[in-house]
Parts: structure tokens; sequence; C-alpha cells
């Protein structure tokens, strides 16, 4: 994969510290679509990745926290059990990855 090629990414973590939980949570919100309290997507090249990746290290403990990020293929199957994340009749719309509506709840 080219290093400028735009892929989307599932971004993850567990935090063990409530300061930093709210820290790393409220950074992503604003990088990154929310998918569930702990959960993200993320669209941008390996690249931008990396320095995103950076910038979180920057809010986390590496001994006591726990960020995995994957990859997502770009024809993605998903099956979601429970309440829905939006509201019946909400749709996100992503030209980059036609993954996102289906994290998001929007079946």
């Amino acid at each position: 994969m080219a290093l400028n090629q735009v892929r989307g990414w599932l971004i993850c973590y567990d935090i063990r510290d409530n300061r930093r939980l709210s820290r790393l949570h409220r950074f992503l919100k604003s990088h990154a679509v929310p998918i569930q309290y702990s959960v993200f997507c993320y669209q941008g090249s390996a690249a931008q990745l990396g320095r995103l990746v950076r910038e979180m290290e920057s809010r986390i403990d590496r001994k006591a926290d726990d960020v995995r990020v994957y990859q997502l293929p770009e024809q993605p199957h998903f099956e979601g059990l429970g309440t829905r994340s939006l509201p019946e009749g909400v749709l996100i719309q992503s030209a980059l990855n036609a993954s996102l509506p289906h994290l998001v709840g929007n079946r």
C-alpha cells in the first residue's frame, strides 16, 4: 500500500486512567468517527495514521493502556447485534470507504 493511499482504519482502546481516557477520547473525536465509546473509524493514509498514532502515544501510558489500530479491508463484512449507534434514518456517507455506514450501525 502506498503511504499516501487513503484507507479506513479501526482504532480501539482500553485506557486504565479516567483522565487519560477522557483526553484520548476527546482527541479522537476531533479526528475520527466514533463507532462505540472506545472504537473509532479513521480515514487517512498510512503517513497520516502514523502522525495520529504519535499524537495518541503522547496521551497514553504505554505500560498500562492498550491502543490497537486495524486496517479495514476495502470490502468488509460486518454483523451488528443490539442497539444502533445512530438513530433510524440517520446516515453517514463516505466517498473513501464504503464500510463506514456499516460500522456506525446503518445496516
